[in-house]
């Protein structure tokens, strides 16, 4: 989780999930994205992400 948070913080722009899952070294396979999705609406639910049209940026 961190790593996506530090990912979040690290650009100007909302990133996807597709834009996640393609920072990380690995196969973008489905389950990927999965884990990527829920971890960024965990984010956006602890406060530390919003989810904005585009998807998903730093707070």
């Amino acid at each position: 989780m961190l790593a996506v948070r530090q990912l979040l913080q690290g650009v100007k722009r909302p990133l996807t999930v597709q834009d996640v899952t393609q920072s990380f070294a690995g196969k973008p396979t489905k389950q990927r994205r999965e884990a990527v999705a829920t971890l960024l609406e965990t984010l956006a639910m602890l406060g530390q992400a919003v989810k904005v049209e585009g998807g998903y940026t730093a707070v």
